[in-house]
């Protein structure tokens, strides 16, 4: 099971609810869970429900959510959101490797500022608290760490721009604080500026056990997770098999990396276990609306998955594309999200779930205001280490 962005962490303080620990119980017939994306700074997060850890954690939380996934290898997906910081979280000025503000696709209206550059004395404090993550994912009781390099947040906006020694270094410190723990990193299969086959092997070289790649995209360009490419006028086409196909026809021997695919797995899981037998295939939103389906793959039992409904699509095929992205932000998002949160409270999931309050209520809160964010952490106001 990959990760799968939640949002059932404590709005105020951020730290683990009893939803999210009952959610993961549910998928304890993995063999692997990597965790929803949990933030390293209390002062940068991707939502305002996210999961921060830090040395104010409610260390009896984290511990709480270990223990829930039962005896299953779990990776705790460590993130840094860079630019990709909603208003929701703070009006403060995110801080990213440059200045590029983030237009959110599939969203009419601008819900994010442009960001401060870091310094690269701030880099290194990133790069230490990444660190600091790692130490007390351990403590807990985790079984090791995911770094999630990917979908436009502030490590793969380092590989974008070039500076592939950002990641490298919080690598070194992950693994300094690891004791013997597992290490995955999670790669776009497409990423600017950057050959994915020889990225894969640095990984495999710098002591990666578990290399994910990710069909890619960035929340500006398009994702399949925000909905109907068509909504927002982007074109999203699968690169992973040109990667796997890339990789495999060379000599492999001296990778020790094992390669996690995702990305619509459900579906094409079989072909690619024909031809790459060793690849570890993870599930996303499919894990999202049938918590056993691992349980169900094993013993070959066919199944159909819900899926998110059409947003009055006779009506907004019409539509031009600056329309659409006002009408339909990321609603397939939205849709896969309320399921997880009937699961977490022991309710069947509900595919003609509609989205109208999606739009009205819940989308707003995670985006623009988060009223709960009124009352938060007050770490998370503090002007400290960078001068906010």
């Amino acid at each position: 099971k990959v990760s799968t962005s939640e949002h059932l962490g404590c709005p105020r303080r951020n730290d683990p609810t009893d939803a999210l620990c009952a959610l993961y119980r549910q998928w304890r017939g993995y063999g692997l869970i990597i965790t929803g994306n949990v933030m390293i700074d209390r002062r940068a997060l991707e939502a305002p429900r996210n999961v921060v850890l830090d040395q104010t954690t409610n260390k009896k939380r984290m511990r709480a959510w270990a223990q829930a996934c039962g005896d299953q290898l779990v990776l705790v997906q460590l993130s840094h959101p860079g630019r990709q910081s909603p208003l929701a979280n703070s009006w403060n000025k995110p801080f990213a490797p440059c200045s590029k503000v983030l237009k959110l696709s599939g969203v009419g209206v601008q819900l994010h500022r442009t960001p401060r550059v870091v310094t690269a004395k701030e880099i290194s404090e990133i790069i230490t608290m990444f660190g600091i993550s790692t130490r007390l994912a351990r403590e807990a009781g985790f079984s090791g760490i995911q770094i999630h390099a990917a979908h436009g947040y502030f490590l793969s906006h380092c590989l974008s721009l070039g500076m592939i020694q950002v990641l490298f270094d919080t690598i070194d410190i992950v693994l300094k604080n690891l004791h013997a723990g597992i290490l995955s990193v999670k790669i776009n299969a497409l990423q600017e500026e950057i050959d994915t086959v020889s990225l894969i092997r640095q990984l495999g070289a710098k002591g990666v056990d578990i290399i994910e790649l990710s069909p890619g995209g960035s929340y500006s360009t398009g994702m399949r997770c925000l909905g109907d490419p068509r909504d927002f006028g982007a074109k999203l086409f699968d690169p992973i098999p040109i990667v796997l196909e890339n990789f495999f026809s060379t000599n492999v021997s001296e990778n020790t990396s094992a390669l996690l695919v995702s990305g619509d797995m459900h579906t094409q899981h079989h072909v690619l276990l024909k031809r790459y037998p060793h690849l570890l295939i993870g599930f996303g939103r499919a894990a999202c609306v049938c918590p056993d389906l691992s349980r169900l793959l094993v013993a070959a039992q066919n199944n159909t998955l819900p899926k998110p409904p059409q947003f009055f699509r006779s009506l907004t095929d019409r539509m031009p594309v600056a329309l659409r992205r006002i009408f339909i932000p990321g609603l397939r998002f939205g849709w896969y999200q309320r399921q997880l949160k009937r699961i977490a409270y022991g309710k069947a999931v509900q595919p003609k779930q509609g989205h109208a309050l999606y739009l009205l209520f819940v989308f707003p809160r995670a985006l623009f205001f988060e009223p709960a964010r009124l009352f938060a952490h007050p770490y998370s106001w503090q002007t400290s280490v960078f001068g906010w």
